[in-house]
């Protein structure tokens, strides 16, 4: 237990990092990535000594080609290895680094490798940017014309640049928004380019892309803060307490799971020789 908890051997407890920090930044990486290492350390007696977490985007699989073959142990080649600036900076055996995939495929141009969340929410996660970036471009620029001026007959150019340059002094910045700019001419119309919020639809679209993302994720929209209209009829009377639960045994339980078995084969199992399991406690005591 006190091994886990500060990850590794007692002469680790102030320079390495705990099990709350180790499980921080290998959680990040696989929801990231779908790609999370950490290496295993042990002294010449092959006893584990430490554990820590390591950025799993530097680490690639081996293809267990003939330039491994000079470097069997135990029969084993090494089986990824770790790239600095694109060069192979060192290489790891399957005991000495945990290379944890979670939705790992059949499809053979995948390498092995797993496609994260992130990954199949590409489009969505750009049209959420998009729609941030669309809201803060409205109060940063502070231009949000409701229409169009139209003139007809006679107007020499110098009248039409006077109205270029007040046009842009009257509509721009935050505090001079929809301020309308005038114009000496024969005759002048104006054309309505405004959409209200309903035409656009523009909480019902972000809405959308919330289900979307939280449905990848296999998690329950409330949990990130957002109520859903019809979120209450989805599992009828007792919708906000079935829906969490729905979320923990679709989405939590079996991310906990996998690692559950990482920590399992490459932790407590070599630690206690088979004595005990790594089990997650808590959601169902």
């Amino acid at each position: 237990t006190d091994f886990l908890i500060n990850g590794g051997s007692d002469e680790n407890f102030f320079h390495g990092d705990d099990l709350s920090v180790f499980v921080s930044k290998l959680l990040s990486d696989s929801l990231s990535l779908d790609q999370a290492t950490f290496e295993i350390i042990r002294d010449r007696r092959g006893e584990l000594v430490e554990y820590f977490a390591t950025d799993a985007a530097t680490y690639r699989l081996t293809d267990e080609s003939d330039i491994y073959r000079d470097q069997l142990v135990n029969g084993f080649p090494p089986h990824v290895v770790q790239l600095l600036d694109g060069r192979p900076y060192q290489s790891f055996y399957p005991w000495e680094l945990c290379f944890g995939v979670r939705n790992p495929q059949t499809n053979i141009y995948k390498q092995g490798y797993g496609e994260s969340e992130l990954e199949i929410l590409i489009k969505t996660v750009t049209s959420i940017l998009n729609s941030d970036h669309y809201n803060a471009n409205f109060f940063r620029v502070g231009s949000n014309p409701r229409g169009l001026l139209r003139y007809s007959g006679n107007i020499n150019q110098n009248t039409l640049h006077e109205l270029r340059q007040q046009w842009n002094a009257t509509m721009t910045g935050v505090n001079n928004m929809h301020k309308v700019p005038f114009v000496n001419a024969d005759k002048i119309d104006w054309i309505s380019t405004h959409e209200t919020n309903k035409d656009m639809e523009f909480h019902e679209w972000n809405e959308f892309l919330t289900v979307l993302s939280c449905t990848v994720f296999r998690i329950d929209p409330s949990e990130a803060g957002f109520n859903l209209k019809n979120g209450n009829s989805t599992f009828g009377q007792d919708g906000q307490k079935e829906r969490l639960k729905h979320s923990r045994e679709k989405g939590l339980e079996p991310f906990l799971r996998y690692w559950q078995t990482q920590f399992d084969k490459y932790l407590v199992k070599p630690l206690s020789k088979g004595k005990y399991e790594f089990v997650f406690t808590g959601i169902n005591p």
